[in-house]
Order: C-alpha cells, then structure tokens, then sequence
C-alpha cells in the first residue's frame, strides 16, 4: 500500500501494514535463511543514504523545523490580507511539510527495520512530538480561510496563477465548512491529535515488538518458530491440513489468549472515530471518512450489497477446492493450499527481470523506471528479526519512493514485490508531473498500479507456460488475488462498518461481541461453504488495517476493480487503441491528488458508481473458476 506523502501520518500507518495477499509460498527456503540483518548482503537492503548521509545530517533538519513551525503560527490574522498573504502561507506550510516528509521517513524506515532498537524508537518519538507541535500551530488556518469572502477568494485565483495550485484545497475546505470548527476549537482538537495514533501504536508493539512466536512441530519441517512471514508460508504451501490446522491454532491462541486486550484497543479505535465524527458534525463515521475524498457513501455500502449478493462465484471456488483437496471440510486455513505438487520456488534475481519484463506494455519509460528501482537499492528485500511484517511503499517528494518486504522465494511474495513496485511508479510519475501540494493521492485510487502491476505479472507468466500444473498453479494464484483483494477486502469492510454501527447505537463492544459478529459476517459471505472454528471468531484481531486505517481496505476492492477494467482494455486493444488506453493509464498515475478520485478514475474511463464496475469482477472470478476446472481435467 502506499500512502500520501503527509509523512508522520504516512509512517504510522505503514509500518503497520501486512501484506494482503498470501498466496502460493515457497517454505523451506525461508525456514532456512538467517534472520540476522547484518549478514544480508548491502544489494538486498535500501539505501538510506539518498535521504540523509548519517542522523546527524537527520538531526540538522530536525533542528531546523521547530523555528519554521513558529514562523508559520506567526502567520495567523495575515491570510485575508491578500493573495500573496495567502500564497505565502501555503507554500511555508509546504516547506514545512516536505522538511516533516524527509525527517519522518528517514527514522521511520530506519525504525521499520528494527522496532527493539530503543535508541531509534527514541529518534521517532521525537519525530512526532514535533509533529504533535506542527498540527497545533496550523489548527487556525483553515477557520481563517474560510472567513475569507468567496468572492474574493474567486478573484484572488483568477488574478494569481501560482495560487491556482491550491485551488482542489480550497474548494474541498469550502466543500467542507460545515464540518470545520472555529479557530479554538480546531486548537482544542489538536491537542488531542497525538492520541489519536494511540490505539495503533499499542497494538502494534502488542503483536510485533512484544509477539512472542509459538513454536510448533511440523510434520514436514520439525521444530519451527512461527514468525509471520513462516506462518503465511506454511498456510499456502502445506499440503498437510492438520499443519495448516496446527499453524492456524497456534497463531489465533496467541491472539485468543489477550482478547480482552485487543478488544480494548479495538474499541478505543471505534469510540475515536465516533468522538471524532459527532464533533464535526457528521451523522456516522462512515460519512466522515468518505468524505475527504468526496465519496458518496452509496459506493461503499453498494458495494457490499452487490458482492455479498453474488457471493456464490467465490463460494463455488471454495466447494471445488474442498473437492479437489479431498476435504471432509473447508476452513479458512485451507484458503491458500496448493491443488498440484507442483513445486517452485523463485530467486529474488529472476524475478526482477521478470517484473520488468511483465510491465512491457507500459511502455519503454515506464519499464526503464522499475529497472532504476531495482537497480538502484529502493527496497529492503528480506526479513530480519525485528523488521516489520508485510510490505509497504514509502518516499520523499524529490528523491524516490522506498519497498519494504520480506521475500522468500515464493509465488506470493513475487508478486507482492510487483504490487510495491506498481506503487513505486505511481508516486515517481505523479512526483515528476505534480507540484508537492497535488502530488500525494488518495487510498482510493492508491491500489490501481498496484494490482496492475500484480495483473501484469500475471499474464505475463501465463504466457510463458503451457504445462497444466504450472497453470493450476497460476490459475489459483490468479483466484487466491481475486479473494484476497477483493472479496475478502469487503467481507473485512462490512465487518468494520458493523463494529463501527455498534458504537454509533451505543452498544457494548467486548471480545465476545466483536467475535460473534466476525463469525456472522464470514457466514454472511460464504455460508455453509466454510466451517466455523471456534477460533475463526478471533480473526479480527489479526487484521492491522482495522486499527490503523478504519474504512481502508473496501479500497483495495474498488482498486482492484478499477485496475483489472483499464488493464483488460490495454491488453485488448492494439495499435492507436492500445496507446490510448495506456495513456489514460499513465495519466491516471500522472494525476497524484490533482483531482477527487472518483473524477480521476471517471477521466480514466472508470465509473466506480456504477455496480456493474464491480458485477465484472464476479464474473470473472466464475469464468477463472471453469478455466481451472478445465486445466485439473487434463491431469485425470
């Protein structure tokens, strides 16, 4: 995932983040390596150094923010005065942000790589207590602004080109009034505004910097140490359902054993965002977080009404698994599991020739730029004791975007290397053709180059393969994204939209609640397909993006649908066609924040309003379903 470059905020988020899709894996080989970070060679980590040479180069910028934060609040009163008043504000609080952006991302990537170091973690507080200062100082600015007449503001844009680059901003504030408090309340809220990452803050150091890992026998492998990465691994490549069973158990009970705890953290996140809405005067929370983008919340809630009513593609992709897996029953940690013996594993080196070889279409400077990416130390490869799990993207405006993820040799993981890397591209393009103030885009349109890039890769491999059980395994591994980004990203989005409706009506909210409204939901999607572990019900703990990024992940699903549409129409198409549809592609991630998304993704040729943008996707997942059916025939 890839969040806009607002840096402090983007950190915190991201470090949270775990992968999404976790497909067909490669066990062994990550059992093995070592999980010591100094023996990895330098080619395999990121560099750094393109931020800051060492901390103390860190630590003069640090030093140079807290003077810009007090000449920005000496600002207040000055903005009606006149255009360049204004202009001047907006390009301080700018300068101030690209400086926060540099700082943050360098100690926050630092920290991501090792949350025991103290010292770091020391680094990063710091960090943000300044960034606690810097949301206090500006908390006058936009009450200020919009006390300006709109006549005037029209008449100041009209007459100041070089303040048409804030136009979208002021236009959503004004959008917005209604929930915009006066200058000392918006100071008051601020004050607060440290709080509000508490809840992920706790979590996190509950299940990364605390975890302790169950160890666990393993038929196959012996004696293992269930880290994440091993836990994911051994779910998607073990053919044996009560190791898959074993894992499952093992990791829940590590969860199931502090429910209180996380229900704790879990409701401290929905009384947040229910405080937080009443006191912008937003009827539910749903409508506060849609709002900033300007999403009707008909697009949310159809969508979770068009894919729970036609749950029955993916329901019939799991009856057939059950069957071709021989199983008396389908449970959740049989979601990933291989259907052939069909064994690979993929070097880190040939993937990226493959990733760029699979972007082709693109075009040769959109593929120069991935090269560039890999060639030039943007990504941390492999895991390491105290790295975080998952992957992300991250970046500076004017150097590059940074990966982190944790590969090991596997299907899954090749493709989460393509997916950070789509998100890689997307900020260098809309870095190269945006202004720092409309640069940074919006979750909802964040995960299209993502998915296309994982799209890409896809086809791409098909194309190079005629043998049936490589093309099972492809096939699942195509079925598996099409769950693991979409359906499941909405069955999760309905989950927190309920949880967030408990609060909303003044209902209790416990473990017990909060894992019986998890089991409602999963039966609410795939019925009597799935069985019910007692366990099942504590999965709510295990998904990061509830307490980092509430009403996050239904993007995934709307990306992904939005991608599969514009990639399909580029593979489709030939000659003029074809460059067309690849411009509107480009442009698309040209845009960054230049525009609402939905209007970004109607220019493109994406109506995200429409359920049949959505009725596509099921469709698909049926027609994937017969093509396997297809390919399993030929091995009997």
């Amino acid at each position: 995932m890839y969040q806009k470059n607002r840096i402090m905020q983007g950190i915190a988020l991201l470090i949270q983040v775990t992968i999404i899709m976790v497909l067909i894996t490669g066990f062994i080989s990550a059992e093995t390596r070592s999980l010591v970070r100094d023996s990895i060679p330098d080619k395999y980590k990121w560099d750094l150094s393109h931020i800051y040479p060492d901390w103390s180069a860190w630590e003069t910028d640090l030093a140079r923010l807290e003077p810009l934060i007090d000449s920005f609040q000496a600002l207040q009163g000055s903005l009606s005065g006149s255009a360049d008043n204004l202009l001047n504000a907006f390009r301080m609080r700018d300068r101030i942000d690209r400086l926060f952006d540099s700082v943050s991302t360098y100690v926050g990537l630092k920290y991501t790589t090792d949350q025991r170091n103290n010292q770091i973690g020391a680094r990063y507080q710091r960090a943000r207590v300044l960034r606690k200062k810097n949301r206090i100082s500006r908390s006058w600015f936009s009450p200020e602004l919009l006390r300006i007449n709109r006549d005037i503001l029209q008449s100041w844009l009209a007459g100041k080109p070089a303040l048409n680059v804030y136009r979208l901003e002021i236009e959503m504030e004004i959008r917005r009034q209604k929930h915009t408090l006066d200058a000392a309340r918006e100071q008051l809220l601020s004050y607060f505004s440290s709080f509000q990452g508490s809840p992920v803050r706790i979590y996190n150091a509950l299940t990364t910097a605390d975890k302790k890992h169950p160890i666990v026998e393993i038929a196959d492998s012996g004696i293992v140490t269930l880290t994440d990465g091993r836990y994911m691994n051994l779910l998607s490549t073990s053919r044996n359902q009560a190791d898959r069973a074993l894992a499952f158990d093992s990791m829940m009970t590590t969860h199931s054993n502090k429910e209180n705890t996380f229900a704790a953290i879990y409701n401290s996140v929905l009384q947040r965002d229910w405080a937080t809405a009443q006191a912008r005067n937003y009827a539910t929370t749903l409508e506060s977080y849609l709002d900033h983008d300007n999403i009707p919340t008909d697009v949310f809630t159809n969508l979770i009404k068009t894919v729970k009513e036609n749950s029955g593609a993916i329901r019939r992709y799991f009856t057939l698994k059950k069957k071709m897996l021989g199983l008396e029953e389908f449970h959740m940690y049989d979601r990933y599991a291989p259907l052939t013996d069909f064994d690979a594993t993929y070097e880190y080196d040939d993937i990226v020739d493959w990733i760029i070889e699979s972007v082709e279409p693109l075009g040769p400077k959109y593929q120069s730029r991935v090269r560039e990416g890999f060639e030039n130390r943007w990504i941390d490869v492999y895991e390491n004791e105290g790295k975080n799990s998952g992957g992300f993207c991250s970046g500076v405006y004017g150097v590059h975007p940074y990966i982190l993820v944790n590969y090991n040799e596997t299907i899954g993981e090749m493709f989460t290397v393509a997916h950070e890397m789509g998100h890689a591209l997307h900020s260098v393009l809309a870095n190269e053709n945006q202004p720092y103030a409309t640069t940074g885009y919006s979750i909802f349109v964040a995960e299209v180059a993502s998915t296309g890039a994982e799209n890409l890769l896809l086809r791409y491999l098909l194309s190079k393969t005629q043998d049936p059980k490589e093309r099972i395994h492809l096939l699942q591994k195509t079925i598996d994204g099409l769950y693991g980004t979409f359906y499941r990203q909405v069955l999760f989005a309905d989950f927190e939209w309920r949880a967030h409706k408990m609060v909303e009506s003044g209902e209790p909210v416990t473990a017990k609640s909060l894992n019986e409204l998890y089991l409602q939901v999963i039966d609410d999607f795939y019925g009597d397909t799935m069985a019910k572990d007692s366990l099942l019900g504590y999965y709510w703990t295990s998904v990061p993006h509830f307490y980092f990024g509430p009403y996050y992940v239904y993007k995934y699903a709307t990306s992904y649908a939005a991608s599969t549409h514009l990639i399909n129409r580029i593979m489709s198409s030939d000659g003029a066609g074809k460059q067309k549809a690849v411009d509107r592609y480009l442009g698309l991630l040209k845009a960054g924040g230049s525009d609402y998304p939905m209007n970004l993704l109607k220019n493109s040729g994406v109506d995200m309003s429409d359920p049949e943008t959505y009725l596509a996707i099921i469709r698909l997942t049926d027609e994937l379903v017969s093509q396997l059916e297809s390919e399993m025939a030929k091995l009997e």
